[in-house]
């Protein structure tokens, strides 16, 4: 079904290995981490934040596409290479996002909801 030949592999596509960790990795994931720190800080649940991890997944693969000359989510040569890397980096992101909403979260329920962990009496 896919030939990951000429430098692809299952993970990062043919712009590389460093291209993916740079766009993926370190400038979706920051931007990611903020996504669900600014959606758990509103109060709205978490499947509106994994809503934006698809649009954040959009935006890395084109920078992918854009820059390094990736695949776009959509590729006239290969559309089912593009659909796989916009799969990948959408589970990567998401899981991110996820990971920055439940950090919010944590801390929001701590602050407002302090006196359920104190000791009766005190």
């Amino acid at each position: 079904m896919f030939d990951f030949s000429g430098g692809d592999s299952l993970i990062w596509d043919k712009s590389g290995m460093w291209v993916f960790l740079l766009v993926t990795i370190l400038m979706g994931g920051m931007t990611a981490i903020a996504t669900g720190r600014a959606v758990a800080s509103t109060w709205r649940p978490l499947s509106q934040a994994i809503v934006y991890a698809g649009a954040l997944a959009i935006a890395a693969r084109f920078l992918h596409h854009a820059l390094f000359e990736g695949y776009f989510v959509v590729a006239p040569a290969a559309p089912a290479k593009g659909l796989w890397y916009f799969a990948v980096t959408f589970v990567i992101l998401a899981v991110i996002t996820a990971v920055g909403y439940r950090s919010q979260r944590a801390s929001q329920m701590a602050r407002q909801y302090s006196w359920i962990g104190s000791a009766s009496g005190s």
